[in-house]
């Protein structure tokens, strides 16, 4: 697996859907609080400083 340098991101998206089907977006300042939460379903997405993202992580139950 390639190492990502976690310096370039400025914050952390955790998005996706609970277990009852409700959706929902948080948004962190480091991946490794990001990474704690317990996800049913759904994606963690790093965002630059320009404002792009990228995917780091996908759960899919």
């Amino acid at each position: 697996m390639k190492k990502i340098d976690l310096k370039q991101f400025s914050k952390f998206l955790v998005i996706g859907k609970l277990v009852n089907g409700k959706k929902f977006k948080l948004v962190y300042p480091d991946y490794y609080t990001a990474d704690c939460i317990n996800l049913y379903n759904g994606n963690i997405w790093g965002v630059r400083k320009d404002g792009t993202k990228k995917l780091l992580k996908s759960v899919i139950n």
